[in-house]
């Protein structure tokens, strides 16, 4: 993608799942799913994105994913408002729903 962080997707890997800052277990999304999250990127157009928060709670929010990035062995989408949001708590981006491609 567009930043600095160019590693190649979790997804694509095998990582050993590790404990994150959030109080669980990063779980990274299938590989057809990250490309979604990928093209939705460089559509640059505004989504609606449905996602949780490590409480459980729902949220939506209607924002660009700029960038995708990894750091601490789990993966983020960073939004035009600056906010960023793991992609394991995504439930959908732009009607496409994260349950819909599996797991890895």
């Amino acid at each position: 993608m567009a930043g600095e962080n160019m590693a190649r997707p979790l997804c694509c890997k095998n990582p050993v799942f590790q404990e994150s800052t959030m109080s669980s277990t990063y779980r990274p999304v299938a590989c057809d799913y990250y490309s979604e999250l990928e093209l939705t990127c460089l559509s640059r157009k505004r989504c609606a994105i449905h996602y949780h928060d490590d409480a459980g709670r729902e949220f939506e929010t209607l924002a660009r994913i700029t960038d995708l990035v990894t750091r601490d062995a789990q993966e983020f989408a960073v939004l035009d408002d600056g906010g960023e949001i793991r992609l394991d708590r995504l439930i959908s981006v732009d009607g496409k729903r994260r349950a819909d491609y599996g797991e890895e």
